[in-house]
């Protein structure tokens, strides 16, 4: 059987964090089975899907790769898992190797899912786009949502629910304008940009020759939009084990950065420099401007520039809105989602519930 670079270090990590000597014989033709008492640190009432448990002796089932199929966290099962510590993605080396995986995959993945739209090709907008016509159309107002998600699987919940979603749903890539995803190769942190490259081909459509681009003033309102990228790895919290193929995604994703460490007032509640909330209008209106015009009209958005950029997130999700409701944008977009992740429940994601709690589109 071959295993990735990643499977052999996760294999190695469940043996070292079991430490059990397994049962000699004792289990069936592609399964590993240790004695259940030295398994039990790791099972929770339920156990999960890649473990075969009798009174005996717990089973690791791997008929298939190890990565896809030692599942630790399958997607549909996620509220029964046992989680075990230590999982790949909590460490920079773990990332690492999640990473290269990854690009590994890409372009292979990229070939299989042609049919579907997915494609290296991107491109890159120096400048606003022009306003939208009106567009007339009868159309169903529906719920603004405000999710605690990771943007693809928020993402790919929404395909999963929405048949007509399919070819039309564009995620926000809260992006930097300084190097390509952030640095991610070096970083290999778990950044909202990061995040993405790490579940999918985002990366390979990233141009060397977009960075770098101006962050506030003239040239700032810019940005890239990378049709046919595909999700196919699960997020980090779930250390991104591959996805089965029926469960990969095409979707397209908007490159776009915030101000980065603006000069904010006394109360940090806005912005010093009316410039400054200028050009961050005018990159929120880029993103709905960008999603229009390539006929999206599914948007997975997120809290722009209020993690380590330091905007003030009361007054992003107050634009976000009020641009997103202008009469400009009517009609254009189905559903639109904010996945704005928060460990607690706090911080940004509470903010742009209130904001938007009972606003439709």
């Amino acid at each position: 059987m071959r295993f990735t670079t990643l499977a052999l270090a996760a294999l190695g990590l469940l043996i070292s964090q079991v430490a059990a000597t397994p049962v000699e014989n004792g289990g069936p033709t592609g399964q590993h089975c240790w004695k259940k008492q030295e398994f039990s640190a790791l099972l929770t009432e339920r156990p999960h899907a890649a473990l075969v448990a009798n009174d005996a002796t717990v089973c690791l089932d791997y008929p298939r790769p190890f990565v896809s199929k030692i599942e630790f966290h399958p997607n549909t099962h996620r509220s029964t898992q046992a989680q075990l510590p230590n999982s790949p993605a909590s460490s920079r080396k773990g990332r690492q190797l999640i990473a290269q995986e990854t690009l590994d995959q890409s372009k292979a993945v990229i070939k299989e899912c042609v049919a579907d739209g997915a494609t290296e090709d991107s491109a890159f907008y120096s400048e606003q786009l022009p306003p939208l016509p009106p567009l007339d159309k009868p159309g169903v107002k529906r719920p603004v949502l405000v999710v605690n998600s990771d943007s693809f699987t928020a993402a790919r919940k929404l395909f999963d629910e929405h048949a007509d979603a399919k070819g039309s749903v564009s995620v926000l890539n809260l992006a930097s304008d300084e190097r390509i995803a952030g640095g991610w190769l070096h970083s290999l942190s778990r950044t909202q940009e990061e995040a993405l490259c790490y579940s999918s081909t985002l990366y390979v459509t990233l141009k060397p020759s977009w960075y770098p681009w101006p962050n506030l003033g003239p040239g700032s309102v810019a940005g890239g939009f990378s049709p046919g990228v595909v999700v196919f790895k699960d997020d980090l919290d779930y250390d991104c084990v591959d996805l089965p193929k029926e469960q990969w995604r095409v979707l397209s994703v908007i490159t776009v950065a915030a101000p980065r460490l603006p000069k904010l007032t006394a109360d940090g509640e806005s912005f010093a420099n009316e410039s400054d909330l200028e050009d961050l209008r005018g990159k929120i209106r880029l993103v709905y401007r960008m999603a229009a015009h390539n006929k999206q009209r599914h948007l997975i958005l997120g809290a722009m520039g209020c993690g380590v950029y330091a905007c003030p997130p009361k007054l992003v999700a107050q634009e976000m809105k009020t641009i997103l409701l202008d009469q400009e944008f009517k009609n254009y977009f189905d559903r639109v989602v904010f996945a704005v992740y928060s460990k607690d429940g706090n911080g940004n994601f509470e903010v742009f519930s209130r904001a938007f709690k009972g606003v439709e589109v």
